[in-house]
């Protein structure tokens, strides 16, 4: 009569080896969310410094056109930093002409105090004389001239509540819009500050 074999191969995971897979699944799924999570960020500040940088332009650009001066004033409603762009006839007759959702949560460093007075104004054509020059109160910092070339004031902002902007690890924490106080440019770049001086790309 033949033997009845019995087999000893095994189908299928053992429960040590399931756990394992899920505990690499688990690491995975993390490190890409802390990966996605960062670079979100990284695209609000841009996209909010970029918005900051347009409307300077903007503001520019109408001054010199229609030979007027213009202003551009942050503020906050709620959590949400708004800018606006004014265009003066007078000091005291002026004409909104653009609003803009900077974004939520974003903070002007290092004058973010709650009051719009505190916060970065830009003016073209101050003094009702057309010369394409930017006139800027209440910056963030002046970049100092060794650093790019010339010196001129800087809004800076961020997402976090007020990461220290001396320390090194920090810079990818801000963007920073330089202002080119004599023709109206502006440019975006990632910046930390350090003495007087910002880091750059």
């Amino acid at each position: 009569m033949p033997e009845n074999k019995v087999s000893n191969s095994r189908t299928g995971f053992s429960l040590l080896e399931f756990m394992i897979v899920i505990v690499i699944i688990g690491i995975l799924v993390v490190s890409g969310f802390l990966k996605f999570s960062e670079f979100y960020k990284d695209y609000r500040l841009n996209f909010s410094a970029k918005i900051i940088s347009d409307t300077i332009f903007f503001a520019s650009n109408y001054s010199n056109f229609f030979k007027k001066k213009t202003a551009v004033k942050f503020y906050y409603r709620g959590k949400v930093l708004m800018v606006e762009t004014y265009s003066y006839k007078t000091d005291t007759d002026t004409k909104l002409i653009q609003r803009t959702m900077v974004g939520d949560n974003i903070v002007i460093n290092p004058l973010d105090s709650g009051a719009s007075t505190n916060l970065p104004i830009v003016y073209f054509n101050k003094n009702y004389l057309v010369s394409g020059k930017a006139d800027v109160q209440y910056p963030s910092f002046y970049v100092s001239s060794q650093t790019y070339g010339k010196m001129g004031p800087l809004i800076s902002i961020t997402t976090d509540r007020k990461p220290d902007p001396t320390l090194k690890e920090n810079k990818n924490k801000y963007k920073t819009v330089i202002i080119y106080e004599l023709t109206g440019k502006t440019k975006v770049i990632k910046a930390g500050y350090e003495t007087n001086t910002y880091f750059k790309n």
